[in-house]
């Protein structure tokens, strides 16, 4: 997920839509999977007598997809896997009892989409911990725009000081 949404900034940095909505469909992917975690889970707290079963289950039924339509070389197969990818971590991050992650990402996106998947089942979340994780994830996508903002800048004075010496010197 850093390198997706990194990319997605750099992507309309660059004003390249080549692989824009690959790279946003993975992304959507990834966070959907961690909403239907949320939406299967109904709590953050570990519990023996959990839905884990049927995430896994869920989460065969995605990958057994995501196999059929890579064969057939469907594009929509590569945004279905980062759903499963999504599911599992939100899954595994929900067992183990994490409070907040934000050292990467992948959690971050996780976590949103469990919280969201969370609220929307009506079960009160902690609004802090949503601000908190959407303005990491937005202060990571500004920072892959403004750092790509800033090299085509850069490699554009470094053409015009070029060319305005080579004019200067008659090189």
């Amino acid at each position: 997920m850093s390198g997706a949404v990194a990319h997605l900034g750099i992507d309309l940095a660059l004003v390249s839509s080549d692989d824009l909505l690959l790279i946003a469909s993975i992304v959507a992917g990834f966070f959907g999977g961690a909403l239907l975690s949320g939406l299967i889970l109904r709590d953050t707290l570990f519990r023996m007598k959990r839905r884990y079963a049927a995430m896994l289950l869920v989460e065969g039924g995605i990958l057994t997809a995501t196999m059929l339509l890579a064969l057939r070389g469907v594009d929509f197969a590569v945004p279905l896997a980062a759903m499963a990818c999504g599911l599992q971590n939100a899954m595994a991050s929900s067992y183990r009892g994490l409070t907040l992650r934000t050292t990467h990402v992948t959690g971050v996106v996780t976590d949103l989409g469990a919280l969201l998947g969370n609220r929307l089942r009506g079960r009160q979340v902690k609004g802090w911990k949503f601000g908190l994780l959407l303005s990491i994830l937005i202060a990571f996508f500004g920072g892959g725009l403004a750092g790509a903002f800033c090299s085509v800048s850069f490699r554009c004075g470094l053409w015009v000081l070029r060319r305005h010496c080579a004019l200067c010197w008659g090189l």
